[in-house]
């Protein structure tokens, strides 16, 4: 992934974690966005992850890159938050967008996208 969309997505990310936390706007998430930055490099290493746009029985690219942005997202909120079926539908639905715009268009994934 290059800079550029990393940096798309972190900026997605956090809008995401302002809107929903109850102290989004006092947040300082300076140091949990770079290191999650920094995490996200093991999402380009072929032995990883399943660098195909669609899943040959392991997790692809875009499914990692899913789930650690909303791994990312659930633990800067508060606790129990993320136990809310409409806060988890809504961290679905825009880590999927995100990673569909730093990635390309994506796959249906066999993993993520059930029912």
């Amino acid at each position: 992934m290059d800079e550029h969309a990393l940096s798309e997505l972190c900026d997605g990310l956090e809008a995401l974690i302002r809107r929903l936390h109850p102290d989004g706007p006092r947040l300082d998430l300076t140091a949990a966005r770079a290191e999650f930055a920094t995490a996200l490099a093991a999402i380009d290493d072929e032995a990883s992850h399943d660098l195909s746009a669609a899943s040959e029985g392991s997790l692809t690219r875009a499914d990692a890159l899913r789930i650690r942005s909303a791994k990312f997202v659930a633990s800067l909120l508060p606790p129990g938050m993320f136990a809310d079926p409409d806060v988890r539908r809504e961290v679905g639905r825009t880590t999927r967008a995100l990673a569909q715009a730093a990635l390309g268009p994506l796959a249906p994934s066999r993993w993520l996208d059930r029912g």
